[in-house]
């Protein structure tokens, strides 16, 4: 018996694995969460340089009071985009000999608080000489990310689904938790990293175990609903925020839920019978494929005479991952995707997590685009087929990049208070790029033979966070250059990357509708076979050579 019978036989997707997969939901849900949360820890605030000496002072002037004659004696100012600020970073010195004033760094701060009450970039005073911090607290998340995707494969091949899934929530929701008391904004980095690993680990096991409890036939749907757990999370957080305006409150309410989480995982939860075979844990694997058999009213009790084939040629751990750089037609195939990988991640992430910079209130934009970005996704599952892997990938990710480089025109040439179509431009591009990166992983798991499928999307989930990494900083160039060019030359550099990206797609084939090949050879011969003019000796021939 095959595997895949076997799981349709006890099943395929019944209630016990609909209990299962509403309970593993909730993870990728709490992990968008904490990704969510630094549009609110750390972001971009309205400041000033505190009046010296003076101790009730605030960022608004008290109209009761000499306040605002102080901040104008005090705090230099300059013309940006045609209205005169005040200096966030300098105050005057005492005046010279000649009359002229001389200026100096400050080393306290003032903040508007007007949208957030509290934050680590104000508690820390992340301004200034230090706001690179706040790049470095999103990267220091990418860098958790990155190194998870690299081994959690390999440690959840080796211990199991199950416990790098519960060990992974509470190590998130402990280094959370504990991230919402330090101040010190080192501390901060390295729970955020662990944060990070704690997330990136559990959600890539739970991608793995919902493909392994759920029949083939079965399987798109619950897949499809991952990819939507994180607009969801960003929704909710948009509305937790709006009422919880102090950091350290809003991270303890996200966070402490994922302790009892990973205790209820730990009682509930379930292996994969895929791995429970592998582990030849035969007692286990009974007890379970029974217990599915009668929560799902099946008429089918597994023995453990009953042979479960899985073909070891097509075994993660049968092919070594540089083949796909070795082999002509995966490296093609593997150039071109870990730029797309790579690009929509940095893209995606450096509009979402700078959504606090866009004109208008940052509660209802991270709402909206959130809201938005939910139809994209069901879109481009509904036409998936129909359309293409390839057509359906390349028109969202152009869409997306035409619609981040036509920002520069409002930022150039609009007043102010017309910067919305901006911001509609950047709503557009994010839902876009939301609904290319939920393509990928479909797509990356049909161009990439079974035998090297689940290593080679782990390795491009792990090379797509550099495009994390790097995101920080991209939009950090509206700091160093100023005016109106600034703030949009951040738009244009992810819009021209996801432009590029989408032509890219126009030179990898199409597998909609196409058999999944197993092995490396399998695909070869599938591919030269294409080819007008080749004989089968001549395939066996260029096959040998390729291998």
């Amino acid at each position: 018996m095959k595997y895949e019978e076997l799981i349709e036989n006890v099943g395929g997707c019944g209630l016990y694995q609909k209990l299962i997969l509403s309970l593993l939901y909730a993870i990728p849900v709490f992990d968008g969460l904490q990704i969510g949360s630094f549009v609110f820890i750390v972001p971009e605030i309205e400041h000033r340089c505190s009046i010296p000496g003076l101790l009730n002072d605030t960022y608004e002037v008290q109209q009761d009071s000499p306040h605002g004659d102080l901040i104008t004696a005090s705090i230099p100012r300059h013309i940006e985009d045609g209205t005169e600020e005040y200096n966030r970073c300098y105050l005057y010195d005492n005046e010279t000999l000649n009359g002229n004033r001389t200026q100096s760094k400050c080393s306290s701060w003032v903040y508007d608080k007007s949208h957030y009450h509290s934050s680590a970039t104000s508690d820390m005073n992340l301004v200034c000489d230090r706001e690179i911090y706040t790049s470095h607290a999103k990267t220091a998340f990418f860098v958790g990310a990155f190194i998870m995707f690299l081994v959690g494969g390999w440690i959840s091949d080796r211990f199991g689904r199950k416990i790098i899934i519960v060990f992974c929530v509470l190590i998130q929701g402990v280094s959370s938790l504990a991230s919402s008391q330090v101040n010190n904004i080192y501390l901060l980095l390295i729970f955020r990293c662990l944060s990070a690993i704690g997330g990136a680990g559990g959600f890539g096991a739970v991608i793995v175990l919902v493909t392994e409890i759920t029949s083939k036939k079965h399987r798109s749907l619950p897949s499809l609903l991952l990819q939507i757990a994180f607009p969801v999370a960003f929704l909710m957080l948009s509305i937790i925020a709006y009422f919880i305006r102090k950091w350290r409150l809003l991270m303890i309410l996200i966070s402490v839920p994922l302790i009892p989480l990973a205790l209820i995982l730990l009682w509930v939860l379930p292996e994969s019978p895929r791995w429970l075979i592998h582990a030849k844990k035969e007692k286990k694997l009974v007890k379970l494929l029974n217990r599915m058999a009668k929560i799902n009213k099946q008429d089918f009790i597994y023995q453990p005479e009953k042979e479960v084939e899985i073909d070891e040629k097509t075994s993660d751990r049968s092919v070594k991952l540089w083949k796909i750089f070795t082999v002509p037609i995966l490296l093609k195939r593997t150039l071109i995707m870990m730029f797309n990988w790579a690009a929509t991640i940095f893209v995606y992430y450096g509009v979402t997590l700078n959504v606090g910079a866009l004109a208008g209130n940052v509660y209802l934009n991270l709402a909206l685009n959130s809201f938005l970005e939910i139809p994209a996704i069901v879109f481009a599952a509904i036409f998936l087929d129909r359309f293409g892997r390839r057509k359906i990938s390349m028109w969202f990710l152009i869409i997306s990049g035409v619609s981040g480089m036509l920002t520069i025109f409002p930022y150039l040439y609009a007043s102010k208070d017309q910067y919305w179509t901006a911001t509609a431009l950047i709503t557009l591009s994010r839902l876009t790029v939301s609904a290319a990166t939920a393509c990928i992983y479909l797509y990356t798991c049909e161009l990439y033979p079974t035998c090297i499928r689940n290593a080679s999307v782990g390795f491009f989930g792990a090379f797509a966070r550099f495009g994390g990494i790097l995101s920080p900083y991209i939009m950090n160039i509206s700091n160093v250059v100023p005016g109106r060019f600034g703030k949009s030359l951040p738009l244009m550099v992810m819009g021209l990357t996801c432009l590029v990206a989408g032509i890219s797609y126009f030179f990898l084939p199409e597998t909609a509708n196409q058999p999944m090949m197993d092995t490396i050879e399998e695909m070869i011969k599938n591919e030269y076979r294409k080819k007008r003019g080749k004989t089968p000796e001549e395939i066996e021939e260029t096959h040998e050579l390729q291998v």
